[in-house]
């Protein structure tokens, strides 16, 4: 089913379906959370292809970073700017360029298998950017606090 507002929002809504059904998406997971996908990418799929301290750290990322951030949402519904927003939110908090790199690569790995079985369109995670370091230019003291130091 459908639903909207407005006539023009449910038809708005049908042609993108039939839009994505045309590129071949699978429709069938629409309602799918980024967490149910996370968690079932990592039961079957990562846990037999990689290492087990890989497994570990890739799971780290998904329950410590990702679903707190983004889980709730639906997979589909999943776009640049929530990532974006996440990874902003964990550059904020005091996590390091390298570890903020490593959440956004276990998303991305995530999301292209989500794009290979056709459950998304495109991988939102490849679009975003790494927060850099802030840096702050030095400025020299004025001649009041140069007094006050010395």
């Amino acid at each position: 089913m459908i639903y909207g507002k407005t006539r023009k929002e449910v038809a708005a809504k049908l042609k993108a379906i039939h839009r994505d059904q045309a590129a071949g998406v699978n429709l069938t997971p629409q309602q799918q959370t980024v967490t149910q996908f996370l968690k079932t990418w990592l039961e079957e799929t990562v846990k037999r292809q990689v290492r087990v301290r890989t497994y570990a750290k890739y799971a780290q990322d998904v329950q410590h970073h990702i679903i707190p951030a983004v889980g709730t949402l639906q997979l589909t519904g999943l776009t640049p700017d929530h990532v974006q927003k996440m990874l902003n939110h964990l550059a904020d908090n005091g996590l390091s360029s390298n570890s903020i790199r490593n959440v956004r690569a276990t998303l991305r790995c995530a999301l292209n298998q989500a794009l290979r079985y056709g459950y998304v369109v495109r991988n939102v995670a490849t679009l975003v950017d790494i927060p850099g370091k802030v840096t702050f230019k030095a400025q020299p003291l004025t001649t009041v606090q140069a007094q006050k130091l010395l």
